[in-house]
């Protein structure tokens, strides 16, 4: 999934995540990136103030693209066993990561 969508979905989530326990607001710091494939992110947003914890599951589809038949409140990997993660996208990876001293930053 490129980053730029990525971003997009944390923000959405922040901007209208609500605790449905206490109705707090999400901040920066509650949501958490659990996984990511090409067409998907599992996202889990914990409420700062009484601690409930939410899973988002988001899922990317392109215009034209065929919608899956069944839809599932299970996660699942989504990534096609025949990806490969290369050197070179650790090393970028491991780069970037270290430049961000906060979600805020990963995004930018």
């Amino acid at each position: 999934m490129h980053y730029l969508i990525l971003r997009n979905i944390v923000e959405t989530t922040l901007k209208h995540f609500r605790c449905a326990k206490c109705g707090s607001q999400g901040t920066e710091a509650s949501v958490s990136v659990e996984s990511v494939s090409p067409v998907a992110a599992d996202l889990k947003a914990t409420c700062a103030h009484c601690g409930t914890s939410v899973r988002i599951k988001a899922a990317v589809h392109a215009v034209g693209d065929k919608l899956p038949v069944t839809l599932s409140s299970q996660s699942a990997p989504d990534a096609a066993p025949e990806t490969i993660i290369k050197d070179k996208d650790i090393v970028e990876l491991s780069r970037d990561l270290g430049a961000c001293h906060s979600l805020k930053d990963l995004l930018q």
